[in-house]
C-alpha cells in the first residue's frame, strides 16, 4: 500500500504537459504601446493622403488603404493583441465633426490610439483599438 502512495505522490509532482498547448505569452507581447501605434497611424495616413485636393470618388479608396495598411503594420508587431481600426475621412469645407469612443475593457492590457490629420482640404481621423488575447 505504501508503494501506491509513493507512486501517486511522484505523479502529482510532475507538471502536466500538453503537447498541443501554445507557448506561454510574454507580458510584452500583450502590451499595446500607444506611442508606437500612434506612429504607425500617423505614417500610414500621411503616406496615403498625398493629394492636395479632396476627391470624393477617391475617399473610399483612401479609407480602405489606410485601414488595411494600419492593420497589416500592426500585425507585423507580432503581439498577442486583436486590433480594430476605424477611419473617418471628410472634406475640410468648414463643417464640424465630433467623435467619441467608449470602451469597457482590461486597462492593464487593452488600449486605443488615435491620430487626427488635417490640411486645407481634408480631415482624417483614424483610431486603433487593441485587445489582448
Amino acid at each position: 500500500m505504501s508503494t501506491t502512495s509513493e507512486a501517486i505522490a511522484t505523479i502529482e509532482e510532475v507538471p502536466a504537459v500538453n503537447p498541443t498547448a501554445e507557448k506561454p505569452v510574454e507580458k510584452s507581447e500583450k502590451v499595446f504601446d500607444v506611442e508606437q501605434v500612434t506612429s504607425i497611424l500617423k505614417q500610414t495616413v500621411e503616406n496615403t493622403i498625398v493629394e492636395h485636393t479632396y476627391v470624393h470618388s477617391r475617399a473610399k479608396e483612401w479609407n480602405n488603404t489606410i485601414t488595411e495598411n494600419c492593420l497589416k503594420r500592426l500585425a507585423l508587431l507580432n503581439k498577442s493583441i486583436k486590433y480594430i481600426v476605424n477611419c473617418t475621412i471628410l472634406e475640410n469645407n468648414g463643417s464640424g465633426i465630433h467623435t467619441a469612443n467608449s470602451c469597457y475593457w482590461d486597462e492593464a492590457h487593452d488600449a486605443m490610439a488615435s491620430y487626427h490629420f488635417t490640411n486645407d482640404v481634408v480631415h482624417v481621423i483614424v483610431t486603433a483599438y487593441g485587445c489582448a488575447v
